[in-house]
């Protein structure tokens, strides 16, 4: 999950670069050149819900204490599916809408835009506003990634706590 939240973090990173570099009067060429070919990927999430499955297969009374079966079934059937639906609405907006205007309007995989090409990238209002709606999408999942991890530590230090007062 910390490698994910790397990802979208130096996703909304980059977006903000493209935005302050776009603000400069003098532009350095190359750096644009590297931020923009930097949007094409993106991240989602892998969850092992494996042993959530068998719990619940089994009957989540298995475990005991009520808060501790409320945060475990708040994560997974929560949480986590708050993640994937962001996701899932940031993908297709990266797909549908980023990736195709970056394919028909700007020459990615060159090693430098050239004058004009950053002239027309620092002028072209569309392709800023997809990239404002882009950075607050990933900002939003990184949020809810943060926050899960969050809850998913304390999650951790409960059960812990419950396997070693031999309460689970």
């Amino acid at each position: 999950m910390q490698e994910t939240i790397g990802g979208y973090d130096y996703r909304v990173w980059n977006i903000e670069t493209i935005f302050d570099l776009l603000g400069r009067d003098s532009l350095p060429q190359d750096s644009l050149t590297m931020r923009v070919n930097d949007l094409i990927g993106y991240s989602f999430l892998l969850a092992n819900t494996a042993a959530y499955e068998t719990l619940k297969s089994r009957g989540l009374e298995t475990v005991t204490n009520d808060s501790l079966r409320l945060a475990i079934t708040t994560l997974y059937d929560v949480d986590y599916e708050a993640i994937q639906t962001a996701e899932k609405h940031l993908n297709e907006t990266h797909n549908h809408l980023l990736l195709p205007y970056l394919i028909s309007h700007i020459k990615l995989g060159v090693n430098r835009f050239s004058t004009e090409e950053v002239r027309k990238i620092k002028a072209d209002q569309p392709f800023q506003q997809i990239l404002w709606q882009i950075k607050f999408l990933n900002q939003a999942t990184l949020d809810r990634y943060q926050n899960t991890l969050k809850s998913l530590e304390k999650l951790l230090r409960d059960i812990d706590r419950e396997l070693n007062n031999g309460r689970f």
